[in-house]
């Protein structure tokens, strides 16, 4: 997301305030939500903590973001995930 129309995206991705129309995801007609539950809110880049690497900022994203009952292994097999997912596996120890 990116440019005009961003503060409305952001708000009907977290489901907050009023909307009309319809809600496609995949081209499937979606519930109010689904958008929550397949998305999350990113935070710019001068948000992140520089001293961290990229995989200790995804490990602290995981515990912060996971629901509280999933365990430390899974929240860092989905970090390790996430990294091989956008391709930065192969430099996860740096900052």
């Amino acid at each position: 997301m990116g440019g005009a129309g961003v503060p409305l995206q952001v708000r009907s991705a977290a489901g907050v305030g009023e909307l009309s129309g319809r809600l496609l995801l995949n081209g499937q007609l979606a519930g109010p939500g689904a958008m929550v539950e397949h998305s999350a809110y990113v935070p710019q880049e001068d948000v992140f903590m520089p001293q961290m690497t990229a995989e200790e900022t995804l490990r602290f994203y995981a515990v912060m973001r996971l629901p509280y009952g999933i365990t430390a292994e899974a929240r860092e097999q989905r970090a390790a995930d996430a990294l091989q997912l956008v391709g930065l596996g192969h430099c996860r120890h740096t900052m």
